[in-house]
């Protein structure tokens, strides 16, 4: 008896083992900042439906606001992972055409998700961006 009450506990213990249920969301959702010397501020919000936000303020005066939509192309992403790719494009508002579209944008976190250095693939990069 005792050896198959051990055998429940252990079978017990092992199907809760794996975490299948946690859907992680991709590390890139949400809003960041990259200010330089409090004098220009990029505001970046990243939706969970693919669609987002750049705005550029200057000064503390909001000048422009453009639309862009973003995909990560890992076709299986591992988002504990704090290297990414992703592809965005930007809209102009009075027309469908895209204006910038960057393929491949290399993101790295930080260990802690909380900032963010995105690479451009030719030599340049953005950031760091902080998470707002």
């Amino acid at each position: 008896m005792k050896k198959f009450a051990l055998l429940l506990i252990t079978l017990f213990a092992l199907s809760c083992s794996e975490d299948e249920l946690v859907n992680t969301p991709d590390p890139i959702i949400g809003s960041w900042i990259y200010n330089y010397d409090d004098i220009f501020q990029y505001t970046h919000i990243f939706n969970e439906d693919g669609t987002g936000t750049e705005t550029y303020s200057y000064e503390e005066t909001t000048y422009e606001t453009e639309p862009f939509t973003w995909e990560n192309t890992a076709s299986n992403p591992d988002f504990d992972s704090v290297s990414q790719l992703y592809t965005t494009m930007y809209t102009e508002r009075e027309f469908s055409q895209p204006l910038l579209e960057s393929n491949p944008l290399r993101v790295t976190f930080s260990s802690d998700f909380n900032s963010m250095t995105w690479d451009y693939g030719d030599g340049g990069y953005f950031g760091p961006l902080t998470r707002n």
